[in-house]
């Protein structure tokens, strides 16, 4: 009997649907909306999906989870904050693409980093304007030798520490909430951060939204920095008290903020974020330009199904928390 896999893929469809064609005895339910989804869950035993709420609806999770056929769910995205939402449905596996997308994202969190020790918005301001003056110059640092805290130490976070402690010499220390060491590398659990934020130079987050880490960076956290530190975050816009945030700039608390995710999305016209001093915003792109990343997505799919079909554990399984 042929293994029905529903299908809505805005992000390495192409890939995922020719391995998924070149497979045996699997029938694919293509979807490119919600509605369409819905109807291709239907008699599914597999569902692929992105894990973001606007994909993960409250709506999909309740037809997953009332589903007698549904068995395991993979995600195509690095977040899951959909699935935390709507719930996760007992006795259903879920998986995620490992570390397909964390190069691109770790990149993009260490070039806002370096944009902003550097004084790069400010320059461009300047090129903006036509004008060659550079009253920043004095402001701008250098990261060698520097330290760096990356709060939120999975495949993400790791490879940030790769290029801070490989290209910059920095010393790394790693939060995560289960606080499981990593070699090479100082880890500490979630609830050392105060402990450990007064030690950095520079913060990098690469957490996923979760109701234990909702603002969890805030007023307190932003107390505990060291003066005139550097913040950038990679990981979920809720993770942040913005208006803390926004505070802690003014005040000049925090000497800068790189932000590729923020609190609603998109943000919205005549935010105060916008006009916050020292803040780079980028609009959610951190994982886009790897051309390799679809690929990997796919291969570690189709492995996934193999898995699946042989009763063997299944690659970078997903629990709530």
């Amino acid at each position: 009997m042929a293994l029905r896999i529903a299908v809505w893929a805005p992000v390495a469809r192409e890939p995922i649907l020719n391995a998924l064609r070149a497979l045996d005895e699997v029938e694919i339910a293509e979807a490119s909306d919600e509605a369409q989804f819905l109807r291709a869950l239907e008699g599914a035993r597999v569902a692929v999906l992105p894990g973001l709420a606007k994909f993960y609806s409250p709506e999909v999770g309740a037809k997953i989870a009332s589903s007698p056929d549904m068995a395991w769910v993979h995600l195509i995205s690095a977040g899951h904050d959909g699935v935390d939402a709507a719930g996760w449905p007992p006795g259903v596996r879920f998986t995620h693409p490992g570390g397909a997308l964390s190069g691109a994202v770790a990149e993009h969190a260490f070039a806002l980093l370096a944009a902003l020790s550097r004084q790069l918005d400010k320059a461009v301001l300047g090129q903006t304007r036509q004008a060659w003056g550079k009253p920043y110059a004095q402001q701008a640092t250098t990261l060698s030798g520097a330290t760096l805290a990356v709060v939120g130490f999975g495949s993400i976070g790791r490879r940030v520490a790769k290029l801070a402690s490989g290209g910059y010499d920095m010393t790394v220390i790693g939060v995560s909430r289960s606080g499981r060491p990593v070699d090479g590398y100082e880890v500490h659990p979630v609830s050392a951060l105060l402990d450990v934020l007064p030690r950095a130079d520079a913060v990098i987050c690469a957490l996923p939204f979760a109701d234990e880490t909702r603002h969890l960076l805030g007023a307190q956290a932003f107390a505990h920095c060291k003066p005139g530190a550097y913040f950038v975050n990679v990981g979920r816009g809720g993770v942040v008290d913005q208006a803390a945030l926004i505070e802690a700039l003014k005040s000049g608390a925090l000497a800068g903020a790189g932000l590729d995710v923020t609190d609603p999305e998109p943000l919205p016209e005549g935010d105060p974020l916008w006009t916050a001093p020292n803040v780079l915003i980028t609009p959610h792109y951190a994982a886009a330009g790897d051309r390799e990343a679809a690929v990997r997505i796919a291969e570690g799919l189709v492995e996934n199904i193999r898995r699946f079909r042989a009763g063997e554990p299944l690659l970078n399984p997903l629990t709530p928390g």
